[in-house]
């Protein structure tokens, strides 16, 4: 847990894949960190706070789509995956900041 701390800590983050042998294994979230460390302190392996029913996307998955499949599964973050490569992950929250952005800017073309 204590790298996971330190990850959080060191980015703008809130969540984190957990890979075991170069395989994703779920997600860490900023508040499974605190719920980890509050309960099992800094030694804690991350293990006991991942999230490993999530859900995977890939590079060519229409916005769309997503956003279905984080509204059935009730989760706002996916894992982005090319085959069995990790391409990263695709975050319900950042998306729609970027849509209302662009949405603002395009109404505020005069």
């Amino acid at each position: 847990m204590s790298q996971a701390v330190d990850a959080l800590l060191n980015s703008q983050e809130t969540e984190f894949v957990v890979v075991d042998a170069d395989r994703p294994v779920g997600i860490l979230t900023r508040n499974d960190i605190i719920r980890g460390l509050a309960e099992k302190g800094k030694n804690s392996p991350v293990s006991d706070y991942t999230n490993t029913k999530f859900f995977i996307v890939t590079s060519a998955t229409p916005l769309i789509e997503f956003f279905q499949k984080a509204s059935q599964s009730g989760q706002s973050v996916a894992l982005v995956m090319d085959g069995d490569s990790l391409q990263g992950l695709i975050d319900s929250e950042n998306v729609n900041e970027k849509l209302l952005i662009q949405e603002a800017l395009k109404n505020n073309r005069t």
